[in-house]
C-alpha cells in the first residue's frame, strides 16, 4: 500500500486544504495544523479528528515534526489587501520588513508588528527549516492581490512567482487570489521541469442561481430594503450586476457574487425572484465549493467568518491535482 503524505498546514482555519486533499483522493499519513481560533479548531476536529493541532505558528519548531512532504497556508492578508491599509509587513514603529533575516532579528529583540500579515515570515521561517530535511518539499502559499512591491518581496522569499486564479471559473464567486507553489503539472513529458506550469482552471459557468437555496427562512430577507419606494428591477440589475445602497451591496442571481469576506456577509446578498436577501451559510459554503459532507457544529456567525477566511476548495484541489501527475 502506498504511503500517505505528511502535510503541515499553517493558518489552517476550517481545514480547506484537508477538504481538497480528500476530494482528489490523496492519501494522508499525518496532517499537522497550526491554528489559534478555537471555533476553527473545533470545526476541523469535528470533520477530521485525526488532525494533529500545533497551535500558534510562531511557536512551531519544525525540527520536532520530522519530514514534511507538503507545506500549505494562506498567511493573513489584511495589510496587503487593497481594501485595507496596504502597509504590508512592518513593525509598529513603521520599519518595513523585506527579509527573513531581518524579521528574525526584530522578533528576537522583542519588537511588535503591525497587523498580522508579517506572519508570512513565519511561513518562510518554517519552510526554510523544512527544506533542510526535505529539499524536495512541495509548498503552496495563498494571498490576495497586492501592491507590486510586496508581491516581489513575497516571491523573492519563497523562490517562485505567483499564479493569479479567480474562483469564478469553478464557483459563483469572484475571488482573485495569488498562489505561490512548486506543484506543477506535466503538460508535456519532453519538457524540462522549469517549463512545467499550472493549467487554467476549468470554466464551469456557474452563476448564483445555480447555488441558491429555495424557500429560505424569513430571517434572511432584508425587508427594510425591499420595502423601499424605489424598487429594483431585473433589467437594472442585469445592466449593473452589482447594486449599492448605502452600506449594502447586492448581486443579481444571473451573475457571480463578489468575494466573500469574513466580516462582510451581513452587508451583502443577492437579488433573486424580486427579493433582496442575505446569503445563507449553506449558500456561502457552496460559493467556496465546500462539499455537502462537511459538517458544521458552530453558530452561523462563525460559519460566515470561517468561510470568508477560507479557501475555494475546488481551486486548491485543482492545484493539488498536480501532485498526482
Amino acid at each position: 500500500m502506498k504511503k500517505g503524505l505528511t502535510v503541515l498546514s499553517l493558518f489552517d482555519g476550517m481545514s480547506c486544504g484537508q477538504i481538497a486533499l480528500r476530494k482528489i483522493g490523496l492519501p494522508l499519513e499525518k496532517y499537522y495544523a497550526s491554528e489559534v481560533d478555537r471555533h476553527a479548531i473545533a470545526q476541523t476536529m469535528l470533520n477530521f479528528p485525526e488532525t494533529l493541532q500545533l497551535g500558534d505558528v510562531t511557536k512551531i519548531n519544525p525540527e520536532e515534526l520530522g519530514k514534511i512532504d507538503i507545506l500549505i497556508g494562506g498567511s493573513p492578508c489584511q495589510s496587503f489587501s487593497f481594501a485595507g491599509k496596504r502597509n504590508g509587513m512592518a513593525t509598529t514603529e513603521n520599519e518595513e520588513i523585506y527579509t527573513l533575516e531581518r524579521y528574525i532579528e526584530l522578533k528576537g529583540q522583542g519588537f511588535e508588528f503591525e497587523g498580522q500579515s508579517y506572519l508570512f515570515w513565519e511561513y518562510i521561517r518554517i519552510l526554510t527549516e523544512l527544506r533542510k530535511r526535505n529539499p524536495e518539499i512541495k509548498f503552496l502559499l495563498e494571498n490576495v492581490k497586492m501592491q507590486e512591491k510586496w508581491e516581489k518581496v513575497l516571491s523573492k522569499a519563497i523562490g517562485v512567482p505567483p499564479t493569479l486564479l479567480d474562483s469564478k471559473s469553478v464557483s459563483a464567486q469572484r475571488r482573485q487570489r495569488l498562489y505561490w507553489t512548486n506543484i506543477y503539472y506535466r503538460l508535456d513529458p519532453d519538457r524540462i521541469e522549469e517549463d512545467y506550469t499550472i493549467p487554467p482552471l476549468p470554466e464551469k459557468g456557474i452563476i448564483l442561481k445555480d447555488i441558491l437555496c429555495q424557500n429560505v427562512p424569513e430571517k434572511y430577507i432584508l425587508s427594510h430594503l425591499n420595502d423601499k419606494p424605489r424598487k429594483l428591477t431585473a433589467n437594472y440589475m442585469q445592466l449593473l450586476e452589482t447594486y449599492f445602497d448605502s452600506d449594502y451591496r447586492f448581486w443579481y442571481d444571473t451573475g457571480s457574487h463578489g468575494t466573500l469576506l469574513a466580516k462582510g456577509v451581513a452587508s451583502t446578498g443577492v437579488y433573486t425572484e424580486g427579493t433582496i436577501r442575505r446569503l445563507t451559510p449553506t449558500e456561502c459554503s457552496r460559493l467556496q465549493t465546500i462539499p455537502d459532507w462537511y459538517r458544521w457544529g458552530c453558530s452561523e456567525a462563525q460559519q460566515y467568518k470561517m468561510l470568508g477566511n477560507g479557501w475555494t476548495v475546488d481551486v486548491i484541489a485543482h492545484i493539488f491535482a498536480g501532485i498526482k501527475c
